[in-house]
């Protein structure tokens, strides 16, 4: 199998340097594509020398995911994916003529609304964070957990994103932050003003405690030895600060469920759908619209309200 190998490692490094597709799609990309080689190898789906990818046929494909078992319907179309687009890479480089997947349908997928904050809790969690922050003499750290929450929730970027975010990514007086999105995009969001005064208090008291810090890299977001945050990190803080503020943990109530809420909250208020996909950086509106869980009592308000049919007749 050393030319499966082959093609894999160029098949990954064509997704990182020329698709420009985050690191944790290609970690993804590569798992689900080991596994496929993996199996087509113990199964015998190769000829003699086991090396060439036309041997490979539309039912050793179904044969892989069929073996599966019971794996939910995203990540079976996220594997499914990832082998379509792996033989549509052989294809663009004459290896194969036919891509043996294409013919595949995805399975579907039903949209589970990933748990979320209302308006309230993350006005206590935020504000609760605030005050922390605001006390004499507390360490950079305590205020750096006020910024980076109230940015997340204040531009609903992807936690991927707030910790790919450098010092001159913000411009205050336009209350704007430039967002480095998946592949290579970039893309211009709105920020309140309470994120960006969190974000001005924490590089003060940075720059105050430990200036040597400040420079150590680009990072906006930055730990205790003034490198990167990573997405790990962003996720042990929010758990901890959660538990520190009294709102407590729920299962699944990460970094993204705030993003949700951001989503949610701007949809209740009415801002648009298309708006709400640009600022989320979604490429396509289908994906967007996962956000769109309105409570039934509000959409039935907004019906009765703006239905010439809809409103409720008067009692006599």
């Amino acid at each position: 199998m050393e030319r499966w190998s082959k093609w894999k490692d160029e098949f990954i490094e064509y997704l990182r340097s020329e698709r420009r597709l985050s690191p944790e799609t290609v970690r993804a990309y590569r798992s689900d594509l080991e596994q496929f080689i993996d199996w087509i190898g113990k199964n015998n789906c190769c000829n003699s020398k086991g090396s060439e990818a036309e041997s490979i046929d539309h039912r050793a494909v179904l044969g892989f995911l069929a073996g599966l078992g019971a794996l939910k319907a995203r990540s079976r179309a996220r594997k499914l994916s990832a082998i379509k687009t792996f033989f549509r890479f052989l294809q663009d480089r004459s290896i194969i003529e036919e891509n043996p997947a294409e013919v595949i349908r995805s399975p579907k997928i039903g949209y589970n609304s990933p748990p979320h904050f209302d308006v309230d809790e993350i006005y206590a969690f935020l504000e609760a964070l605030k005050g922390k922050a605001k006390k004499a003499g507390v360490s950079w750290r305590i205020v750096r957990n006020w910024a980076l929450f109230e940015t997340l929730y204040g531009t609903g970027v992807r936690v991927s994103e707030l910790c790919g975010l450098d010092e001159d990514d913000v411009f205050y007086e336009d209350l704007i932050v430039r967002i480095k999105g998946k592949g290579g995009k970039e893309r211009i969001v709105p920020a309140t003003p309470i994120a960006l005064e969190a974000v001005r208090d924490y590089l003060s008291a940075l720059q105050a405690q430990e200036p040597r810090k400040r420079h150590v890299s680009r990072a906006l977001f930055k730990n205790r030895f003034g490198k990167r945050l990573t997405t790990r990190s962003v996720n042990r803080i929010l758990e901890r600060s959660l538990l520190e503020t009294g709102i407590g943990l729920r299962d699944g109530l990460g970094p993204h469920g705030i993003r949700h809420s951001f989503a949610t909250h701007l949809l209740n208020a009415g801002a648009d759908l298309r708006v709400i996909q640009e600022m989320l950086g979604h490429s396509r509106l289908e994906t967007t619209q996962r956000y769109a869980h309105l409570h039934i009592d509000r959409i039935m308000e907004l019906y009765d309200r703006a239905h010439p049919r809809g409103r409720k007749r008067k009692e006599f």
